[in-house]
């Protein structure tokens, strides 16, 4: 069995010691990440729907951003989305990447922020390739609409076996009706 499916990608790049503090894209115009021997790129979020994917590249959560980690090592990252098919055998299977790789790219500002935006929020992510808001959300799942605000942001987590429902929940949406 075969499906096209869409993957929100990081790609993170160790910046030459002379480029410390300088946008990637200025120091290599025209290069792309990938081309680099010691580039990381990490899947973030996999989905057949492109528009709610899209929503999320082009918002704050994945604004490129360029982090000093320490020891006089800077990383610059950005986000993309990568459009494939992948395949499996079975339902009980992961899907496995096929062939493919069209790539979308921020329509959004894409000026890198000088220290860490931050790794997408994974309750956040789950909302939006669902397609709800959080209002929506929160009614749904008659939770105060702050107390899912506070957990998209970060400020408060929730135990974990919400955590683990609210995902189960947002990955097969046929419960909540």
């Amino acid at each position: 069995m075969e499906k096209l499916l869409y993957t929100l990608c990081k790609n993170t790049v160790q910046l030459p010691r002379r480029c410390h503090g300088k946008d990637y894209k200025t120091y290599y115009p025209g290069v792309s990440l990938e081309a680099q021997e010691d580039c990381y790129p990490e899947e973030l979020q996999r989905s057949e729907n492109l528009e709610n994917l899209k929503e999320l590249l082009n918002s704050n959560e994945c604004r490129p951003y360029i982090e000093n980690v320490g020891n006089g090592v800077t990383v610059y990252a950005e986000y993309y989305i990568e459009e494939a098919t992948y395949e499996r055998e079975d339902d009980d299977d992961d899907w496995e990447f096929l062939n493919g790789s069209m790539y979308y790219f921020r329509d959004a500002d894409n000026e890198p922020a000088a220290d860490k935006v931050g790794d997408i929020n994974p309750i956040k992510a789950a909302r939006v390739i669902a397609g709800y808001t959080q209002q929506q959300l929160s009614d749904l799942l008659d939770i105060p609409l702050m107390t899912l605000s506070q957990w998209e942001t970060g400020k408060r987590n929730p135990p974990a076996y919400v955590k683990k429902m609210l995902f189960t929940m947002l990955k097969h949406p046929e419960i909540l009706k």
